[in-house]
C-alpha cells in the first residue's frame, strides 16, 4: 500500500540473463511508467506493446547495453493516472481533474518504490545507475521528477511528452535548473495528433516545438552531443508502436555506448543526421533500419518477475514467471473482460488540446471553445 497515493499497483521486473546464478553481482536499473505497456500487449490497455522485453534481449545478445535491471510502475488505472503524473490542473482533461496530486509522485518514487526494489534485487546505487523513463502523461511526470528530485536519476528517458500542461510550466522550470542527468533522450512524432493525413517536412506541432524547446535549453545547459540524443519520427503517431522503434537506440544511448545527437526517422526507414547534417545516405539508413528493427526473442520471457504490493505482507512478491512453467501465459494476460474494460482512450484529446492552446494564444475564446468540445469523456482523455 503506498502510503503516498493510498494505493496499490504492480512492479513488473526484468531481470537479466544469469542474474539467479552470480548473487554478488549487482546491476544498473531502469524505472519505467506506465508498466502495463511495456512488455505484453495483452497486459496493455492499448493495443500493442513497448515489448521492453524483446529489444533488451537482442541489445544484449549484440553487445550493444549492459546487463541491467527494467522495473516497469503500472499506474493505477486510465481515470486515476492523470491524478497521479499531473502536478498542475490541466484544462483541457475531461472530465475536469481539480486536484492533481502529481507534485507528490517524485517522493513516491524516491522513497517508496525505490526502496523496495533496492530490498528486493541486487541494483547499484547511485544517480550514475539509475535510469526514470516515461511517455505521454508520464513523460511530463519523469522531467519533473529529475527536477524536483536532483542527485537520484542519471539517466532520463522522454518520450511524446505532455510538456503543454499549464502552459508549459515544467519547460520554464527546467530553464531554471542546473543539475542534470548525465544522459537525457528524448523521442517525438511529428503527427503525434494522429491525424489522418500528414506532411514529413511539417515540424510545426505543439509536441514537437516543446520537445525542441527542451532539447535547447538541454544544450544551454552544456549537455552536448555525448550526453544528449533527440529522436524525432517523421509522421510518427502517439502509439507504442512509435516508441517500440525508437526504444533501442534510446537504450542503447543510455545504457551503452550509441552516440547521441538527433536521429530523423522516416515512416519507413532511419536516417541518422546531426542538427544541421543531411538525413543520412541510403547506406546508413539501410544500417540503422536493420539495427533497431522490432525483433522477438524468448529470453525475456524467462526471466521476468512481477512485483506487487497486494498480500498478506505490506509489499511481496506475487509470481515468478519462468519459460518453463506451464501455463505462464496466464502469468501475464488479463482476461477478455478485463481487456473491455480497458480498452484504448480515445486520441482526439490531444488534437483538441492542441487547437485549444493555439486559438487561446492567438486570442480566439470562440475557436477554442469549439475544439475543447471535441472531448467530453474520460474515455476521451490524452494517454
Amino acid at each position: 500500500m503506498s502510503e503516498i497515493f493510498g494505493n496499490t499497483r504492480l512492479l513488473r521486473v526484468l531481470l537479466p540473463p544469469g542474474y539467479d546464478d552470480v548473487t554478488d553481482r549487482r546491476f544498473p536499473v531502469l524505472y519505467m511508467l506506465d508498466g502495463q505497456t511495456l512488455f505484453d500487449a495483452a497486459d496493455s490497455y492499448t493495443t500493442s506493446a513497448w515489448e521492453v522485453d524483446e529489444t533488451v534481449a537482442r541489445l544484449l545478445g549484440e553487445g550493444a547495453i549492459e546487463p541491467l535491471i527494467v522495473v516497469g510502475i503500472d499506474n493505477p488505472g486510465l481515470s486515476e493516472r492523470p491524478r497521479e503524473l499531473l502536478p498542475w490542473f490541466d484544462e483541457y482533461l475531461r472530465p475536469p481533474l481539480p486536484d492533481p496530486q502529481g507534485k507528490r509522485f517524485p517522493g513516491f518514487l524516491a522513497t517508496e518504490v525505490m526502496p523496495l526494489v533496492e530490498s528486493r534485487y541486487r541494483v547499484l546505487a547511485g544517480e550514475e545507475h539509475t535510469g526514470l523513463g516515461g511517455v505521454s502523461y508520464g513523460g511530463l511526470a519523469s522531467l519533473y521528477a529529475v527536477i524536483h528530485r536532483p542527485g537520484v536519476f542519471g539517466r532520463l528517458l522522454i518520450e511524446s511528452p505532455g510538456f503543454y500542461v499549464n502552459d508549459a510550466a515544467v519547460l520554464e522550470e527546467a530553464e531554471a535548473f542546473d543539475d542534470w542527468p548525465e544522459k537525457v533522450s528524448l523521442g517525438v512524432g511529428t503527427n503525434e495528433e494522429n491525424r489522418e493525413t500528414c506532411d514529413e517536412d511539417d515540424w510545426s506541432s505543439e509536441a514537437v516545438r516543446d520537445v525542441l524547446r527542451l532539447e535547447g535549453i538541454l544544450r544551454a545547459k552544456g549537455l552536448k552531443t555525448e550526453r544528449l540524443l533527440l529522436q524525432v519520427a517523421l509522421c510518427g503517431e502517439h502509439d507504442e508502436g512509435d516508441y517500440r522503434l525508437r526504444f533501442p537506440r534510446a537504450l542503447s544511448f543510455l545504457f551503452g555506448s550509441a552516440p547521441g545527437g538527433r536521429v530523423i526517422r522516416r515512416f519507413e526507414r532511419w536516417a541518422v543526421a546531426g542538427p544541421s547534417e543531411g538525413r543520412g545516405s541510403p547506406s546508413a539508413i539501410a544500417a540503422m533500419r536493420a539495427r533497431y528493427a522490432p525483433s522477438s526473442s524468448p529470453w525475456a520471457r524467462a526471466s521476468r518477475r512481477r512485483v506487487s504490493t497486494r498480500g498478506s505482507a505490506p509489499h511481496s512478491i506475487r509470481r515468478t514467471c519462468r519459460a518453463d512453467t506451464p501455463g505462464m501465459s496466464a502469468c501475464f494476460r488479463p482476461s477478455s473482460r478485463r481487456r473491455a474494460e480497458t480498452a484504448r482512450p480515445n486520441r482526439e484529446s490531444w488534437v483538441a488540446r492542441s487547437r485549444a492552446r493555439r486559438a487561446r494564444q492567438a486570442g480566439s475564446t470562440t475557436a477554442r471553445s469549439a475544439s475543447r468540445s471535441r472531448c467530453t469523456s474520460a474515455s476521451g482523455q490524452w494517454r
